[in-house]
């Protein structure tokens, strides 16, 4: 009676050994996109996404006191040297609240670099490592004067999708 037989033990190993390895996708927050302390009138800014620099549009005086603040950084973990789809959307006003937001970025994995266009898919290869990070910056926008004794979250209405390209 034989216990263990090395022949098939060894075919296993090998096709253990040859098999591509796959993961589950996962997406985590890095750094939360932060324009700092918005000041209670409409108007509008505009961050970097590399440098997270702010600079104001048009006449109001929003992010005025904020000559720089931090850019979103996400990070998204996939088989390495595939085409991923990535989408990141444009927030619309919520409830009346006026504000919208319309992201500028980029996604970058260790084999290429691309734009995003917001609300629309773009195809980036995640190269060896597997990683895709994105980062994000973009226009932020309040048509009416802002509640002072309010909070506002942007964080929650960033909405990013991924697929793998088949």
């Amino acid at each position: 009676m034989r216990i263990f037989d090395k022949s098939f033990f060894v075919t296993s190993w090998f096709l253990l050994i040859l098999s591509p390895l796959t993961y589950a996708a996962t997406m985590v927050q890095i750094d939360e996109i932060n324009f700092g302390q918005l000041l209670p009138v409409a108007g509008g800014c505009e961050m970097d996404w590399d440098t997270g620099n702010i600079a104001a549009i048009g006449v109001g005086s929003l992010c005025n006191s904020n000559p720089v603040g931090t850019p979103g950084h996400y990070r998204l973990t996939v088989n390495p040297n595939e085409n991923y789809q990535i989408r990141v959307d444009r927030r619309e006003e919520v409830a009346n609240d006026g504000i919208t937001y319309q992201p500028k970025g980029r996604f970058i994995s260790d084999l290429e670099q691309v734009d995003l266009i917001y609300n629309q898919f773009v195809t980036i290869n995640s190269g060896a490592s597997g990683i895709i990070d994105i980062y994000l910056g973009g226009v932020l926008f309040v048509a009416d004067r802002l509640n002072g004794s309010l909070s506002y979250e942007l964080n929650n209405a960033i909405l990013i999708y991924y697929n793998k390209v088949t």
